[in-house]
């Protein structure tokens, strides 16, 4: 590489002596660069733990360590002439070389043993290792764990803020969010609600120091916007006497001029001054000036008026002209106290959340990213042990290395500046690397502002010497990629600094397509559709339409390259495989057409769709699962479960289902197999859901889904009802969601209702926090689809721009609107924006400043989608509705004509297609064969006929004793629970369901009458004696034992716990002796329940055979 251009590039770069800005465009080896200059410091002398190497994600971070340990293990192992050449790359004379060479070889030991060890970490995980060392009583961290789903949490801080409103409906907050629900309706409140939590930073840097924050902000904008909340607007303008004299003269003229729009407006200003409410005056006589729009009408001289109104036309213009601009100037004074007012009532609103949410936090003893940020931010720069931080951080590391540099948010520079600054001032100047890239700034939706890049820049050559170095030569992309790139972007105006790039590989070939656009159905075409049946032939959408032909195109085209195309790689070429090509995309829209495509075309495929797992056919289905075991009744979620591939009920089987009685589902697959007509499938199924269901309350949600996919043969089934392409990704998700009931929340909920709570709020949470697909372990060879966000840092052979013609719409309403320049200690402005119609005028300029920095970002988007491809680039796209901003499509076609053969120039095709080999189509009528674990076999319970009685007797009882809250007149008495109460088809669904004979159900049935019907007991059943009561309550101890009790029951002031042993007989003179082997599980219940129940006395019953009771109470 020393050979190379950029020999001087390296020399300066890994320098050991100096600091360095490094500004290299996409490809140049940016991760090679900064990861040669830690082996350069370490041969120079520095120490591990002097080494600070800070990343933005952790990927990179554990790719950056990846690479470090692969070096230095070369350095430590390889032949001398090996480690020669490694160094010579790294712009190491041979004489230099010679001297390292001791050292060199030492390195892999030293960094392994190094204790404090180099550190290599993301902002976020060096501040919270910074927070965690602080003083303790700078309040900082301490044990505090990382939170990194936040949306549940908010959620729960929604809930606890209604609560607190519900309890106090006349406070200022409870009012300011009437407001906003009665003016904007409750999915906009919570929108702009969120997005203020989401810019919660921005905020506290905003208030930073005022006593009052949401009075501060106030302040400041009413300032600004040059209005106050009471200040009279429409008032004084009819105060006016000769403001109502010219609207009086101008409906004069309008009626002279006697067209009928005219004769219309004069009506409308006369039937306005006769009103007395000045607000409804002010919106009629508007409606005169200004369309719906809120566009003032032309009212454009023509001769036609002129010879009407005669004299009268110049009056006619300038009336309209002045009563036009006055009016306008009211309504724009309305429209920035409007926006005042909702800043009033939204933040009100939006502080009391954020008050909620950060309590929740400190209650569970959780931080955010957000937290991390600012409570750094506060012990480097404000608070007392600012100095003595600064201190240890001058102490411990000499070198930074900050990689991807461009994605730093403003509190991120603002900790390095506090901290430079401090070492400058105590002459302790650390060695600075900075590398980056402001073309590929794409994270401003998380803080991210690329304008820190420039101002490092500045600041670290003005006080640390620091050289400013520019890369601009690639090693990834071909040139003729490169100069479409060099064509585009040296023609935006906002890319002023641009310099053209030259690729490394001169020789690598390469070409860019820019396909034509596939056209909408015309509307001849759709008409030929005719009538259609609703219930079978959805209504054809002409945008759907032409995706989907895109969709087409590009899957038949992926056929074509495969085997076809010809990859040079390491100096030879290969045959393209569908691991080279990836699929890029601006945004997840209409992704699924893309999918369904390739899965139609039978290509393998991965996708990186963020929080997609749970949208996946087999997450549904087992979430369908989950539900019904909790709810038995939920007949949809059944027939789901039935006909997935767990179980591939037919439409036979379901159709005998819907046939076979009345009541729920679950009730007919009762009667159907008692009646042995269910076929084997639903034979199968009523076993294992049986099963299952017994056990869903007693086992914590991973030992459950466990003991589904060992006895449903979950994994077997769905590989065998997939696709060969798509059996590795299924297999994947349904193996991330058995991982997603260990993660969930660090798996401190077992309980089956509140996972599926869970996975409820996770599925509408964020994308980026609901969790994502599974990973195939090995490196697939499929097709890769990501989003642009996604793929950065990722490159590939083929790169395919799909979707490209699609313009995002602008996300700018009900939001926060922040104007924070770099280099400012905090915000220039903080306001929150409701609708387009209410921005004003008074903020347009940060409107417009916001808008100039997402039209930049949207650049850098492109930017970094095209140097994606190492040798091809194609780019498509469908018909799009026309556009205020270009699409993707429009500016690559600014600079190249579309069309040309999708086909390499000089290539013949390799050999074919790589074969994928599809199973034979899955017979969903065929069980497929049990399959035994791999080694041993799960321990068999015998269940004796006492047993058994015993257990089918507890759960009579169940359903024959109410539980919960229930009003004393919903349920029969004690006494009156005979067959009357449990009718006779009830009956026969419990004996079926259980599977017991006649007089074996009887004999059940008896006994619960006996227990039932004893007068001594009624009031542990009758619901006109107790408070509240509970059948076959589980807990788990504090020792993490699961345990159940048959019925507890709360009165006034004591709780009873009932455990029945009605299968053993008791007589009054041996009840004390039957009792005893039994008091102490008893004693066990009483001491558990009395924490959950302080206050009240605790006693205990067993009840036997016949309705003995023997008491125990517990002590006082």
């Amino acid at each position: 590489m020393n050979n190379t251009p950029i020999a001087p590039l390296i020399r300066d770069a890994l320098d050991p002596t100096r600091s360095v800005v490094v500004e290299a465009c996409a490809g140049s080896g940016k991760t090679w660069l900064l990861v040669s200059r830690i082996i350069r410091l370490l041969i120079a002398g520095a120490g591990p733990s002097e080494i600070l190497a800070i990343t933005y994600t952790r990927k990179a971070a554990q790719e950056m360590q990846a690479r470090l340990n692969d070096w230095l293990r070369e350095l430590a192992t390889a032949p001398e002439e090996t480690v020669r050449a490694f160094l010579r790359q790294r712009a190491l004379n041979d004489a230099e070389i010679t001297r390292a060479l001791p050292r060199v070889r030492g390195l892999f030991e030293l960094a392994l043993t190094s204790r404090p060890a180099l550190t290599i970490n993301t902002f976020h995980g060096w501040f919270l290792d910074l927070l965690q060392r602080a003083p303790l009583n700078a309040g900082a961290a301490g044990s505090v764990t990382l939170l990194e789903q936040t949306s549940p949490l908010i959620e729960e801080a929604w809930q606890s803020l209604a609560e607190q409103l519900l309890d106090a409906p006349d406070s200022p907050i409870a009012h300011a969010l009437n407001n906003l629900f009665r003016d904007y309706g409750l999915t906009s409140t919570r929108n702009v609600l969120q997005r203020f939590i989401a810019k919660r930073a921005e905020w506290w840097s905003y208030v930073r120091g005022q006593a009052d924050p949401v009075a501060f902000a106030l302040d400041q904008l009413q300032e600004e916007l040059g209005i106050g909340f009471d200040d009279p607007i429409v008032e004084p303008l009819f105060a006016d006497e000769l403001l109502l004299a010219s609207l009086e003269k101008f409906a004069g003229l309008l009626e002279k001029n006697a067209t009928d729009t005219d004769i219309r407006y004069a009506a409308t200003i006369h039937e306005g001054l006769a009103s007395p409410d000045p607000q409804h005056r002010f919106r009629t006589i508007c409606r005169a000036f200004f369309n719906k729009d809120n566009e003032p009408y032309a009212r454009k001289p023509s001769k036609a008026r002129a010879a009407r109104l005669q004299a009268d036309e110049e009056q006619y213009a300038k009336l309209n002209e002045r009563l036009t601009a006055r009016l306008n100037q009211a309504k724009a004074s309305l429209i920035e106290q409007r926006a005042l007012c909702f800043n009033r009532d939204a933040l009100l609103c939006g502080e009391a959340l954020l008050a909620h949410y950060q309590r929740l936090k400190d209650g569970r003893g959780v931080l955010d990213f957000t937290d991390i940020e600012y409570r750094t931010h506060t012990l480097l720069t404000e608070d007392d042990h600012a100095a003595y931080m600064q201190y240890k951080l001058d102490a411990r590391y000499r070198h930074i290395l900050l990689d991807e540099f461009q994605d730093t948010n403003p509190l991120q520079w603002q900790i390095l500046k506090s901290w430079f600054d401090a070492a400058v001032g105590a002459e302790r100047t650390p060695h600075v690397f900075v590398v980056g890239d402001p073309k590929q700034s794409i994270y401003r939706f998380r803080g991210a502002d690329a304008r820190l890049f420039n101002l490092a820049k500045q600041e670290l050559g003005e006080h640390f010497g620091a050289r400013h170095l520019t890369q601009d030569a690639s090693w990834r992309n071909a040139q003729p990629i490169l100069d479409v790139v060099n064509r585009l972007f040296s023609a935006e105006p906002a890319f002023e600094s641009f310099q053209p790039h030259h690729a490394h590989q001169a020789s690598l070939p390469g070409q860019v397509w820019l396909l034509p656009l596939e056209t909408k159905p015309e509307a001849a075409e759709a008409a030929q559709l005719g009538l259609r049946n609703p219930l079978t032939t959805p209504l054809a959408d002409a945008a759907e339409s032409a995706h989907q032909r895109e969709a087409e195109r590009i899957a038949s085209s992926i056929q074509a390259i495969a085997g076809q195309w010809a990859i040079h790689e390491k100096g030879a070429r290969r045959a393209a495989e569908y691991r080279d090509i990836m699929l890029l995309t601006r945004t997840r829209t209409h992704l699924r057409v893309y999918e369904d495509a390739l899965k139609q075309a039978g290509i393998p495929f991965l996708t990186s769709r963020r929080g997609g797992l749970l949208e996946t056919l087999e997450a549904r289905d087992l979430s369908a699962l989950l539900e019904f075991l909790v709810l038995p009744y939920a007949d949809l979620k059944l027939a789901q479960v039935l006909r997935s591939p767990l179980f591939s009920a037919s439409d036979h089987d379901l159709l005998a289902l819907a046939q076979a009685g009345e009541g729920p589902w679950w009730r007919r697959l009762n009667v159907l197999v008692a009646s042995g007509a269910a076929s084997e499938t639903l034979t199968r199924a009523h076993t294992l859901l049986g099963s299952w269901r017994y056990t869903a309350d007693q086992l914590p949600v991973h030992d459950l889904l466990d003991r589904i996919y060992h006895q449903g043969e979950v994994l077997a089934r769905y590989r065998r009802a997939t696709s060969a392409a798509l059996a590795d990704s299924v297999e994947a998700n349904l193996l991330s969601f058995l991982e997603l009931s260990l993660t969930l929340e660090g798996g401190r909920y077992p309980s089956l209702p509140k996972f599926i709570d869970e996975l409820a709020v996770l599925r509408s949470s964020r994308d980026e926090e609901a969790p994502d697909e599974g990973v195939v372990a090995d490196a697939e060879n499929a097709v890769h689809i990501y989003t642009v966000h996604g793929a950065k840092g990722l490159e590939r052979p083929i790169v395919w721009l799909i979707d490209a013609n699609s313009v995002t719409p602008v996300k700018d309403a009900y939001g926060a609107l922040v104007d924070w320049a770099p280099g400012d200690i905090s915000p220039a402005h903080f306001s929150l924006t409701s609708t387009q119609e209410e921005r004003g005028q008074a903020r347009a300029p940060h409107f417009t400043r916001e808008a100039d920095l997402l039209q930049r970002e949207e650049l850098n988007l492109l930017y970094v989608a095209m140097t994606r491809a190492q040798q091809y680039l194609i780019v498509s796209g469908s018909e799009a509705k026309n556009s205020q901003r270009p699409s993707w499509y429009a500016r690559i076609r600014s600079v190249m004509e579309p069309g040309g053969d999708l086909m390499p120039p000089d290539q013949a095709p390799l050999a074919p297609p790589p074969a994928i080999h599809a199973p034979p189509a899955f017979d969903t009528a065929q069980a497929l064969p049990e399959i035994g674990p791999a080694c041993g076999q799960r321990a068999q319970v015998i269940e004796t006929p006492a047993m058994r009685h015993g257990t089918l007797l507890h759960r009579l009882l169940e359903q024959l004793t109410p539980s919960g809250t229930l009003s004393p007149n919903s349920l029969p008495r004690a006494g009156e629970r005979d067959l009357g109460s449990l009718h006779e088809l009830h009956k026969l669904h419990l004996r079926q369901e259980w599977a017991v004979t006649e007089d074996a159900f009887e004999t059940l049935w008896r006994e619960a009458q006996a227990i039932l019907g004893a007068a001594h007991l009624t009031r542990f059943f009758d619901p006109a004696h107790y408070r509240r009561a509970w059948n076959e309550l589980p807990f788990l101890t504090a020792n993490g034992d699961f345990l159940r009790i048959d019925r507890l029951v709360e009165f006034e002031h004591e709780i009873w716990v009932l455990d029945y042993k009605s299968t053993e007989a008791a007589t009054e003179a041996t009840l004390a002796q039957a009792a005893k082997p039994h008091r102490a599980q008893l004693q066990n219940y009483l001491n558990a329940m009395q924490a959950l129940f302080p206050g009240k006395q605790m006693k205990g019953g067993v009840i036997f055979k016949g309705g003995l009771l023997f008491e125990i109470s517990s002590p006082e």
